[in-house]
């Protein structure tokens, strides 16, 4: 017959072994027990600066930089001088745009730039989204941002093309495209401290979109300027200037950006 100090240990006993089998199923019961207490902690996105695939997007941009400084160090001074004081002579502009490695150095920018593009979006996700939640990793996610915003760049970089070839001259096309590429050059090579400020830094989303439209806004202005300058040059043509405008900066910018929205809403939805 059982006394009840033994019906007490067998009680106590039984109740241990399946709290041992609860655990081994479901994990730690005191983490359970935190997570039923708090659930947003087990939402709480990865920090970027942790992140392997971000640390290996920040080094081929790193890269990248060192590639382009490389082979435009040369011309850079030429570059920035002819920005200040245009010379309107197209034999000088010819010399300092003889470079045999010119369109490699334009692809390597844009490359720069949608890598970098690819990483605040990704930084932005993160907290919108809460993308660490899907089964793709994080290496796959940049790679297909990174890869939409080159495409993006790539054909604003083909309309460019069409439309200067059908509307403007020949000196004119030169002038604006060697400015187009230092002004390029620079929205690159900035975006990749603000890169580094987003990870290591723990810049909040919010505060690395100002920073960054800023920044966009601070180079089209520049832009806009130099265009109205090499193009228009007159007041009447102002509207042109400014259908011109949209339809080869603006529009590019609400396409990336509608397109990287719906790329991470449908993986979402899917995953």
């Amino acid at each position: 017959m059982s006394t009840p100090d033994t019906l007490f240990y067998k009680g106590f006993f039984a109740r241990d072994s399946l709290l041992r089998q609860d655990s081994l199923l479901f994990g730690n019961g005191s983490e359970r027990l935190m997570d039923m207490q708090d659930p947003s902690a087990a939402l709480t996105p990865e920090s970027l600066s942790r992140s392997d695939a971000v640390t290996i997007a920040l080094l081929v941009c790193l890269l990248l930089l060192l590639a382009i400084i490389r082979h435009s160090r040369k011309q850079l001074g030429a570059r920035i001088q002819n920005f200040m004081f245009p010379s309107k002579d197209v034999k000088t502009v010819m010399k300092m745009t003889d470079d045999n490695h010119k369109e490699a150095v334009r692809f390597l920018l844009a490359l720069l730039a949608s890598l970098m593009m690819a990483l605040l979006f990704y930084s932005y996700a993160q907290t919108r989204w809460n993308v660490d939640l899907m089964p793709m990793t994080s290496l796959q996610l940049i790679a297909i941002y990174t890869g939409t915003a080159l495409s993006i760049v790539l054909l604003k970089h083909l309309l460019y093309l069409i439309v200067h070839t059908t509307f403007f001259t020949y000196a004119c096309r030169l002038l604006w495209r060697e400015d187009y590429t230092l002004l390029f050059a620079l929205e690159s090579i900035l975006l990749f401290p603000l890169g580094l400020m987003a990870v290591y830094l723990d810049l909040s989303p919010e505060m690395a979109a100002y920073l960054f439209i800023g920044l966009l806004l601070f180079v089209k202005i520049l832009l806009f300027s130099k265009t109205f300058s090499t193009f228009f040059g007159k007041i009447h043509g102002t509207l042109h200037l400014f259908v011109y405008f949209c339809a080869l900066e603006a529009a590019p910018l609400v396409l990336l950006w509608s397109t990287l929205v719906e790329i991470t809403t449908r993986l979402t939805t899917f995953f």
